[in-house]
């Protein structure tokens, strides 16, 4: 099974560092310390590319059954029906790129860094389907489709939140000295609230 395996620390000045991506750079006093936290973090990056490659899937087959929905050549229709379709269609095709990409090269010195920036491009694509198929169950009135991809949004925004957090809680227990170089770490425009049924 692809597992993470991030192995990286530095020593500089009798501590140690971890570079978890931009912005998230986490020092420890003990080495031990630092590869217990790098353990969890594999662990963490692991749990998240099942999950990543669950919902990847879940979106991909969503799409395909509805993607007699995207026929463009009525003139009622419009070129919009094909735009999305092709929207649909490169997003899901950029997830598996990412999701190989951010897997490949997690060993490379700028690894872990990969995997977190490729995962957060990953749930914004995974997004930006469901927004497009939430535009289709709307129009044909299929309230509990439109139920259930509201609640998929809002899993995926709510799993980018815990990317965009991960390592402060972490750290914190373990008494260790971070420094954060960019203060956006959550977004300020997140909600939990689902998108109106009507």
């Amino acid at each position: 099974m692809k597992t993470f395996h991030l192995t990286r620390v530095t020593q500089r000045n009798d501590k140690h560092h971890v570079f978890l991506t931009w912005g998230k750079s986490f020092e420890f006093s003990q080495h031990r310390q630092a590869l217990r936290f790098l353990t969890t973090t594999n662990t963490f990056l692991t749990a998240f590319l099942v999950e990543l490659n669950d919902h990847l899937s879940d979106v991909q087959v969503r799409y395909r059954k509805n993607w007699l929905l995207f026929f463009h050549d009525k003139p009622t229709h419009g070129p919009n029906n094909y735009a999305d379709d092709r929207t649909c269609d490169h997003c899901i095709d950029a997830v598996k790129e990412l999701l190989n990409i951010a897997f490949n090269r997690h060993k490379f010195d700028s690894g872990s860094s990969m995997a977190f920036e490729n995962f957060r491009k990953s749930l914004d694509y995974l997004v930006e389907v469901c927004r497009v198929l939430l535009k289709y169950y709307k129009r044909y009135s299929w309230t509990v489709d439109v139920w259930q991809i509201n609640i998929l949004i809002s899993k995926l925004q709510a799993r980018k939140l815990e990317l965009d957090a991960w390592g402060l809680d972490s750290a914190t227990k373990m008494h260790v000295k971070m420094s954060i170089a960019f203060q956006q770490v959550i977004p300020l425009n997140f909600s939990h609230k689902l998108a109106s049924v009507s």
